[in-house]
């Protein structure tokens, strides 16, 4: 759609309204700023709006906190949940007007094209879920401006390039997920500036290098999931300040050499998979007497047992 032709649709859109062919008038809206019912009907045509499985009021009444899956708090839009729903089509630049979004939840839909570079815009965003799409390109340099960030999930979708280096400015944030991806090259060697990070999963993509000596800095983390990449060099003696690690999954690696004897301080461990590396040397006698350890898989290694 031109933007010309779009914003002749302010002054009125036909689009079902109150009655069959009445009109609709989007200067009508009230409770969110013009801005903002811009943007929303930019996304509303961009993502095929008109094909949703659910587009309850949408463009129907007047007040967008009724629409499905718009969450309206002091006048602005803060959130929107559209997941599962049948969305095609892009993300649309004009995105940032939404300038108080604080969640962008669209999992599981069929959006393709690139994550704009506008989002890293919105300062007060705390979740993005953009999981189970078709979203290709880079993930944007200047991510890291989203400050707020609590939660970013671009899990099952087809990014490429590599992690960007201002991922380690997001100090609040607590759970990422960049599984089954085609990210390439080394996660950062600032990756321990992000300490709140309790959930850190990135497998199945094909980034290399080695696991930086940072990461023993986020001893918030419980799960740290890295399987079926292409990474180096040996396993990271930090790894055993990582005091709070409940799930560990390093396998279908390059990775060499011991198992470090200070992975025993790991006392809240449950799961521990080292499988399809080149992992050397005899496994420390501690992970025999872990009662909490449920789950620990070693096998296509060159891993010996010590037999006292």
């Amino acid at each position: 759609m031109s933007r010309i032709l779009f914003f002749l649709l302010l002054l009125i859109v036909v689009l079902g309204g109150e009655g069959e062919n009445s009109s609709f008038y989007l200067v009508k809206i009230s409770g969110i700023p013009s801005s903002e019912v811009v943007a929303l009907a930019q996304f509303y045509d961009a993502t095929g709006g008109s094909n949703w499985k659910n587009n309850q009021d949408w463009f129907k009444t007047y007040t967008p906190s009724t629409w499905y899956g718009v969450k309206v708090r002091d006048g602005h839009v803060v959130g929107l949940e559209l997941s599962t729903n049948n969305l095609q089509g892009e993300i649309p630049y004009s995105i940032n007007a939404l300038t108080h979004l604080e969640e962008l939840c669209l999992y599981n839909n069929n959006i393709s094209g690139s994550l704009p570079a506008s989002i890293c815009g919105l300062k007060l965003m705390k979740k993005i879920n953009l999981a189970k799409n078709k979203l290709t390109g880079t993930i944007p340099e200047n991510i890291g401006e989203l400050s707020n960030l609590k939660e970013l999930i671009l899990s099952n979708n087809r990014f490429q390039g590599r992690l960007p280096e201002s991922l380690t400015k997001l100090e609040k944030l607590v759970g990422i997920s960049l599984i089954e991806n085609n990210l390439t090259g080394p996660i950062p060697t600032d990756i321990g500036n992000m300490k709140s990070l309790t959930h850190l999963c990135i497998a199945g993509n094909t980034l290399s290098g080695v696991i930086p000596l940072s990461i023993g800095n986020l001893s918030e983390l419980r799960m740290f999931t890295i399987s079926d990449n292409r990474l180096l060099g040996e396993i990271p003696t930090t790894m055993g300040d990582l005091v709070n690690l409940e799930k560990l999954d390093l396998s279908g690696n390059n990775l060499q050499g011991p198992v470090p004897e200070t992975m025993c301080s790991l006392n809240k461990i449950s799961v521990i998979d080292f499988s399809d590396n080149n992992l050397s040397g005899v496994i420390p006698q501690c992970f025999y007497h872990k009662s909490g350890l449920k789950g620990f898989f070693i096998k296509n290694n060159k891993l010996s047992v010590e037999v006292k």
